[in-house]
């Protein structure tokens, strides 16, 4: 199912050891990872897997201001399709890192499938058509030394990773196809499903999880923010003749591709 990634991706950031950000696209490459390719062209390739299909760099966007003690430097591009890009350099960073943020939460779950998008977050993790395996993206990332996650909020959904300088390039492509081609295989469903079930026992008798509870009690029963956002075995049940997988791919192309 590849979709073009569009309007509902919030913002993309990126930090990128060891390639230095110069004015414009005058970026000349200064050490001997760099000399293929500027630090632009290899943003663009990156970028350009990430939405999978070529790219054409806005630079006009304001750039970030930043203190005269911050060594970091940073550039604000937005793309055609209007997604918001921030690349850090940061020559001191033990690790190069990606964060997409993409504005759907559990506040857009359908009123009869509370826990959705928690769900749909925890699906995307099991295998793209570029990358079937389910656990390949998780075991590549722990291979180069780098660590993974995702959270579920109110209005947005975060989705990140960190790894080794040399292996930034394979785990962006890994990581980009989540957006680009999710295979949401059946024979997963059931597995996650228990996994968030799991999540939404654990928290039972969290304090914190309790007091969600009571602010959801005080608001109005019509706002999206009063309702269960966790998910758990009943809300994600199938139900006959309304599988929880194809909820799941109509949620998708309404919410994230809509």
């Amino acid at each position: 199912m590849k979709r073009r990634l569009v309007l509902r991706i919030l913002t993309l950031v990126l930090v990128m050891g060891g390639y230095p950000i110069k004015a414009q696209e005058s970026l000349a490459p200064t050490t001997e990872s760099e000399k293929s390719e500027s630090f632009a062209e290899k943003v663009n390739n990156d970028l350009t897997n990430l939405i999978g299909s070529s790219t054409i760099l806005i630079p006009q966007a304001p750039q970030p201001i930043k203190s005269d003690l911050d060594a970091r430097e940073y550039r604000y591009l937005v793309l055609p399709n209007q997604l918001k890009v921030l690349l850090i350099s940061d020559p001191e960073s033990q690790s190069s890192a990606a964060a997409v943020n993409v504005a759907v939460g559990s506040n857009q779950n359908p009123p009869e499938r509370l826990g959705l998008a928690h769900f749909l977050e925890h699906m995307l993790f099991l295998g793209t058509e570029k990358y079937p395996l389910p656990g390949e993206y998780q075991q590549y990332i722990a291979q180069q030394g780098g660590t993974h996650n995702a959270s579920t909020a109110a209005e947005n959904t975060l989705f990140y990773f960190n790894v080794r300088h040399q292996a930034f390039e394979p785990a962006l492509d890994r990581f980009s196809q989540f957006f680009i081609a999710p295979l949401f295989n059946e024979i997963y469903v059931e597995r996650e499903r228990q996994a968030v079930q799991a999540e939404f026992s654990a928290k039972l008798t969290d304090d914190f999880r309790r007091e969600w509870d009571v602010l959801r009690e005080l608001m109005n029963s019509q706002h999206p923010g009063s309702q269960f956002a966790v998910g758990n075995s009943q809300t994600l049940a199938d139900r006959e003749g309304d599988l929880v997988r194809d909820d799941l791919i109509d949620f998708l192309s309404i919410t994230l591709f809509g």
